[in-house]
């Protein structure tokens, strides 16, 4: 019997493809997001949280409306296409739903805000502009001649044949420039410092923002804090590959 899992294009990919898929590294991270949803739907139960039948039942409703199957009928072709059934659909939507759960179980708004204010430095932002030169001599001659004033900041674009605008947290920012990003006045030069490229990198600080917890920040902080206790089963238990 064929182990076949897809055709197309006048050619087939079997489950032998996808284990080594998995093995070589490709795959390895939809392996860990499975495990990982898997692991934490299992402390969602163990810590009482229940995905209900009418939220899974709302949320198969969602999943098919999304995809334009409206009808019972296209839902049971579609099922029967990608060999699936409404069952395993729902087991798949209540292990994302406990694992949303769990999110807010284990990292509510009150730890989200503690921890927000314990590391209030780390979610300031600077915007900066950035001009990327190849040769280093080049580079630190212009960030000297910047400093001193010689030549304006648009020379130095000129020079780099443009520039790039980015806003940056602490931990965002090159661990070179990330504390002078943060404690030199608006205007300074900072650099060059080589980039993962091999060019040379001459940092121009327009301004900072003060950090504020906003809803997009707070869930930031949330999944941060819900992946690093979700991190430690896998701490104690690493993946393993059985076949």
């Amino acid at each position: 019997m064929s182990d076949d899992i897809a055709r197309g294009g006048g050619v087939s990919a079997s489950t032998a493809d996808l284990l080594l898929a998995v093995k070589l590294g490709p795959g390895l991270g939809l392996l860990r997001d499975i495990l990982g949803r898997r692991a934490a739907a299992d402390r969602a139960r163990r810590e009482g949280l229940v995905a209900t039948d009418e939220e899974i039942a709302d949320a198969l409703s969602d999943f098919f409306s999304e995809n334009d199957l409206f009808e019972e009928a296209q839902q049971e072709a579609w099922l029967g296409r990608s060999r699936l059934t409404r069952a395993a659909l729902g087991a798949h939507f209540a292990e994302v739903l406990l694992t949303r759960k769990l999110r807010v179980h284990l990292a509510p708004d009150a730890a989200v805000e503690k921890r927000y204010q314990a590391s209030l430095h780390q979610y300031a932002r600077a915007n900066v502009e950035i001009v990327e030169l190849d040769s280093p001599g080049a580079a630190a001659e212009t960030a000297l001649q910047l400093r001193e004033g010689e030549i304006a900041w648009t020379d130095a674009t000129s020079r780099a044949g443009g520039v790039d605008a980015l806003t940056l947290t602490r931990a965002e920012a090159p661990e070179e420039v990330a504390a002078e990003l943060f404690s030199a006045p608006p205007g300074a030069f900072l650099g060059p410092l080589e980039t993962d490229e091999g060019g040379h990198a001459i940092y121009r600080l327009i301004s900072r923002e003060d950090p504020e917890l906003d809803d997009e920040l707070r869930e930031e902080i949330r999944e941060r804090m819900f992946l690093e206790e979700i991190s430690r089963a896998f701490e104690k238990q690493p993946i393993q590959l059985l076949v």
